[in-house]
């Protein structure tokens, strides 16, 4: 939307690290990048059993993300869980994910974490809400 003097408005929704430029008859502006993070969901499905799934434009299959637990105020890693099940999402979108096991007592904070470098380059490192176990 443009205003009456000139300024716009444009809101993206970018899938992955993206760059935009707005261009006007012979002028272009600086280049700007936009990183984005893919979504990361972490559910129990039954006691002792979680899902971690990655919904993002590209597939994670192979990768993986790290469990952890809170503990005295910090984070402690618990398992890494390799992504191995892929599905099509609303396009264009996929989602990967995986099912595991863990003992642990009933109503730990717990979250999943994809690091930096499993997020490969398009995408920047994510968390998952915290649940309790």
């Amino acid at each position: 939307m443009t205003t009456a003097g000139g300024a716009f408005t444009y809101a993206a929704k970018p899938s992955m690290k993206t760059s935009y430029q707005a261009k006007q008859k012979n002028v272009t502006s600086p280049t700007a990048s936009v990183e984005t993070t893919p979504v990361l969901t972490l559910k129990k499905l039954a006691k002792n059993k979680f899902s971690v799934s990655v919904t993002a434009a590209q597939t994670f299959v192979g990768k993986f993300t790290v469990f952890q637990r809170l503990r005295n105020s910090k984070w402690v890693s618990l398992k890494h869980v390799t992504l191995t099940t892929l599905t099509q999402g609303t396009k264009p979108t996929e989602v990967t994910s995986a099912t595991f096991t863990i003992k642990l007592p009933t109503k730990l904070k717990i979250r999943a974490v994809l690091p930096a470098a499993q997020a490969a380059t398009c995408y920047l490192p994510a968390k998952s809400k915290v649940i309790r176990s």
